[in-house]
């Protein structure tokens, strides 16, 4: 009785049957000799005699591998029990410690801007700015104490010297500047000034921007609308100086004010926004602004325009221009002239005007996203921008167009010069008629259409309006062409389209085929709020030894 061979004798005897036993001695038809025979003889009975232990080894291992998966499972629903009594216990950690908050209805954050909504009560021109400070005493302890110890809620400063406001009103208005200066302790401060009338002679105005300026180390974002009848805001206020804090500043101005005003110690600055303006740059022989990464340009003279690119062009990464109001006299004075901006990513342009005339003009290697803004039937300047692409050696990734009408064509030869776009946007808010079929077809890759528009395309989205002019496709019909588009990689004349992976489709909320039953409010809402009256009115805390002085000068007091 032969005994079962351990693996290495098994192995031993596999490498020596190898050497003998193959297919290749089987089709020669070669006879073995007798010594051969007798050999592999020997090793296929001691091979047969092994073969059972084989079998025993492979079925206890098979047994094995079950008991370790059901004691994996076992381990896997252990662990998801586990999880779900972890997010328990965070839970119920999360209301006890709610539940001894002083302030317990809503995070301070939503109460912070309640707060911040309902004190201030402004518009974002500067409008409705607050003048009673008498409310802050009315409310319940843990609002005064909320409002007192949160710095960042009166940081926000609106200022506005409008004729149309009483003389309390502006003495009120002027204390309310003061308590916010105090109170918002060394918070940064974002600072909004409206100035719509003759600025000399309103003492409080004065008193009150004299106040902010004492604090203009602190400015972090600045808005100065002086672009009012006979303001001589920026008469009086020539330059700005020691604002080691300033990270965003735009200004209105008018045809009266000639220059910009010079803008001292902002090594921060980061965003420029002028609007509105006459201005001249040119004549300016120190211009010591900190130079942005971000500038917004609205309605300014084509030549100053031009002025301000190339003085900040080093810095630039972002640029917006608007000159759909460009006159005639500026376009026959137009002089090309090429300004390179070297590290320029994002070119927002708006008006065909601005089109025509800013893509002869620059030159812009980094640049990779594009948006193109109030466009119309008449709009030539789709070569200027390939153009300028061109020269640049750029590659547009994101081509965003918005607010336009009556470009099919035009938008189709703008997409056959931009073949390196891979994420388009669309705004069909106010017109649909260049989302149509004739547009689809050109993006769809096919052997009668090769190479097709932007072939790198992998995504797609389209703000699609509510209102359907005649010969406009449904919604519906945007919708399928949408989900059609590229559904999958396809190979055409030996090129590889990649299929679109990200397509969206969005709405106006007032759109009147959308379905508004979310926003309706039901009785059990309403019915609310009659108990929430009440219970507020339990947490009412009277405090009898609240000492802060809630009026800063006397002025607070009529």
């Amino acid at each position: 009785m032969r005994t079962a061979m351990d693996p290495v004798r098994r192995a031993t005897l596999h490498q020596q049957t190898a050497a003998l036993a193959t297919l290749e001695n089987l089709r020669s038809g070669q006879k073995l000799s007798l010594q051969d025979e007798e050999v592999l003889r020997e090793m296929a009975k001691d091979i047969n005699e092994c073969l059972p232990t084989v079998d025993e080894e492979l079925q206890q291992i098979q047994a094995d591998i079950q008991y370790l998966e059901g004691m994996l499972g076992r381990l896997r629903g252990r662990a998801v029990a586990l999880s779900d009594e972890k997010i328990r216990m965070e839970d119920q950690s999360a209301l006890c410690e709610a539940s001894i908050a002083p302030i317990r209805r809503v995070p301070v954050e939503i109460m912070g801007q309640i707060f911040e909504q309902v004190v201030t009560s402004a518009t974002e021109h500067g409008l409705g700015v607050p003048t009673d400070l008498h409310s802050l005493t009315t409310t319940c302890y843990a609002w005064r104490m909320l409002a007192l110890s949160t710095p960042s809620l009166w940081s926000t400063i609106r200022m506005d010297s409008g004729s149309y406001l009483g003389e309390l009103s502006r003495r009120q208005s002027a204390a309310f500047v003061r308590a916010q200066l105090r109170w918002s302790g060394d918070a940064p401060l974002h600072l909004s000034v409206l100035v719509a009338s003759i600025t000399r002679g309103d003492d409080q105005f004065d008193e009150a921007w004299r106040g902010v300026c004492s604090q203009s180390h602190r400015w972090k974002t600045v808005i100065v609308n002086a672009a009012g009848t006979n303001s001589t805001f920026w008469q009086d206020n020539p330059c700005f100086t020691n604002l080691p804090a300033l990270v965003d500043l735009k200004i209105w101005m008018d045809e009266r004010d000639t220059q910009f005003p010079v803008v001292f110690d902002s090594p921060k600055l980061r965003r420029i926004e002028i609007d509105h303006s006459v201005l001249n740059f040119a004549r300016q022989s120190h211009f010591p602004l900190s130079r942005p990464s971000t500038l917004v340009l609205t309605g300014i003279p084509l030549a100053d325009c031009l002025s301000a690119m190339q003085w900040f062009s080093s810095t630039l990464e972002s640029l917006r221009v608007d000159l759909s109001r460009l006159t005639l006299a500026q376009r026959q004075a137009f002089k090309p002239e090429l300004i390179v901006l070297p590290i320029l990513k994002k070119l927002h342009i708006s008006g065909d005007g601005a089109l025509r005339y800013i893509c002869r003009s620059i030159t812009a290697p980094s640049v990779r996203h594009l948006d193109i803004d109030r466009l119309d039937e008449h709009f030539d300047g789709g070569e200027d921008i390939v153009q300028m692409i061109n020269r640049s050696s750029a590659a547009i990734e994101t081509l965003v167009v918005q607010r336009c009408t009556d470009i099919e064509d035009r938008l189709l030869d703008l997409l056959e010069g931009l073949p390196t776009v891979t994420e388009l946007q669309l705004d069909a808010e106010i017109g649909r008629s260049h989302l149509n079929e004739k547009l689809f077809l050109g993006l769809t890759p096919s052997a009668e259409n090769s190479p097709c528009l932007l072939p790198n395309l992998r995504r797609i989205s389209a703000a699609v309006s509510a209102v359907k002019a005649h010969g406009d496709v449904s919604f519906a019909k945007v919708l399928q062409m949408m989900e059609e588009l590229r559904k999958e990689d396809c190979v055409v004349d030996g090129r590889l389209y990649p299929a679109v992976k990200e397509r969206l489709v969005t709405r106006q909320p007032w759109d009147i085929t959308f379905d508004n039953s979310d926003s309706e409010t039901n009785d059990s809402n309403t019915r609310g709020g009659a108990d929430d009256e009440e219970s507020n009115d339990s947490d009412y805390i009277e405090c009898e030894t609240d000492d802060v002085d809630y009026t800063t000068d006397s002025g607070c007091s009529d």
